[in-house]
């Protein structure tokens, strides 16, 4: 029998707007429901709010919302909008399952909105973090990193770039929090490898030329002027090569390059660089940059760093100075044989180790334990009253429920909910809804649907 369809509240995490598609979040939750597709048993239903339309992720289960957002990350963390969440939620009409919130600052403003304004009920959340603004990285003079904190602590699990990182957020708040708090957080954060689909990892190596590409963000905690020194002190000694920097504006030196492509030539352009430059970095994550290089062929020298060990492994050709860096940038630019070892040991790496097919389980097992926490409910005659209201109607949507049962904002409807979905003879189906058309993409009304005895 085929699991009904659950209702998953996303809450983004949007950063750049000006190129919604190469947006972190964005193109990680791309991944995570082409992967929950492709290899979970779970049947999930997203409702993602965004700016704008987003090409990448319109998928036959998700529903996008279109709503403003500031722009700027420190105040996107702050702000939260009551009257655009109620849209969202519309919860006499619809209802949701389970909360992922790719946002912690905002997971409490959305629970606490859902539970103290709504019948949905108390529901229970998971989430995955991309950004903490720890001291070692923020710029701010005031940062959320507190609010961020909140957030998690609402969470069942929350998935961390790397344990290095979440080593990191725990020693920048042991000292405001208890010793029973600091415990629940470890408990709570667990390292979220992110993937990559096999589909697009390169079945051999291509014909490169003499280019060093950085693809990570141009900034401070990427360690981007050091990175630059090296490359001036390389282009001192010799002027045989380029560096690709694609996130950059404009070109800053004789020998970078700043061409921007689309997915697919972003990657082609990746298989023609001879090697890549995986910085220190002040926020002890894996970057998906790198991932992006090594399945298309490209290898990668790296900072010798916790962070890119946990992922990497013995896979990584690793500098811990500027000088090392240098004679490793050399080896690849003049040795071809040298070169394509390590991009061939490390597309290996990537292909037995990376794949979504390896990461989507642990992303899937957070959502079934958390969607087990709701339970259905055991006593009342409501709860009868309401499968028989269905099979007398066959075709019912939640807000008919409601009105036959004459209940409001009091009585939580998660629990019944639970027990609907239980009952063998009860399907949830959706149909296009076209009201208020423009506001949202591939918005659907979920009815409650009797199946005959079999």
């Amino acid at each position: 029998m085929k699991k009904s369809v659950k209702s998953v509240l996303v809450i983004p995490n949007i950063t750049f707007q000006k190129d919604l598609e190469a947006d972190s979040f964005v193109k990680v939750m791309s991944e995570i429901i082409i992967g929950l597709k492709k290899h979970s048993p779970l049947n999930l239903w997203f409702h993602i709010p965004l700016p704008k339309y987003s090409k990448l992720l319109d998928f036959d289960n998700v529903t996008q919302y279109f709503i403003d957002f500031p722009t700027y990350p420190n105040s996107m963390r702050a702000h939260f909008n009551y009257y655009d969440w109620m849209k969202i939620i519309d919860w006499k009409n619809q209802d949701f399952d389970l909360i992922y919130s790719h946002l912690p600052e905002q997971a409490l403003n959305v629970t606490n909105l859902i539970a103290n304004t709504t019948n949905i009920g108390t529901l229970p959340v998971v989430g995955y973090c991309h950004w903490f603004e720890i001291k070692e990285i923020t710029e701010y003079d005031k940062n959320f990193l507190l609010n961020n904190i909140n957030g998690v602590l609402e969470m069942e699990e929350c998935g961390i770039n790397t344990q290095n990182q979440i080593d990191m957020v725990i020693d920048n708040v042991k000292d405001v929090y208890s010793e029973q708090t600091i415990t629940r957080l470890k408990e709570i954060m667990k390292p979220h490898y992110l993937g990559v689909q096999n589909k697009d990892i390169v079945s051999s190596l291509a014909k490169y030329e003499k280019i060093i590409v950085y693809n990570h963000r141009p900034q401070a905690y990427k360690d981007f002027p050091n990175f630059m020194k090296l490359m001036d002190e390389l282009w001192e000694q010799r002027q045989d090569f380029k560096v690709w920097i694609p996130l950059l504006d404009k070109p800053n030196k004789p020998y970078v390059i700043t061409d921007s492509f689309e997915k697919q030539g972003y990657y082609d352009f990746l298989k023609k660089c001879c090697v890549g430059f995986a910085p220190k970095q002040k926020y002890g994550g894996w970057s998906v940059s790198v991932t992006d290089g090594i399945m298309n062929g490209c290898p990668y020298i790296f900072y010798d760093a916790d962070y890119y060990n946990e992922l990497i492994g013995e896979g990584g050709e690793y500098f811990s100075s500027n000088k090392q860096a240098l004679a490793l940038l050399k080896g690849a630019l003049d040795d071809k044989v040298f070169r394509n070892n390590i991009a061939t040991t490390q597309l290996e790496y990537c292909r037995k180790n990376m794949t979504w097919e390896k990461r989507i389980p642990v992303i899937s097992d957070m959502i079934t334990k958390a969607l087990n926490k709701v339970k259905p409910i055991v006593k009342g005659t409501r709860k009868d009253d309401i499968i028989d209201f269905i099979k007398q109607n066959r075709q019912v949507t939640k807000s008919q429920i409601i009105k036959h049962l004459g209940w409001g904002v009091g009585i939580k409807f998660a629990s019944y909910r639970k027990y609907i979905m239980n009952n063998p003879n009860v399907e949830i189906k959706r149909f296009p809804d076209k009201i208020f058309e423009g506001q949202f993409h591939n918005k659907q009304t979920e009815f409650y649907v009797w199946k005959e005895d079999k």
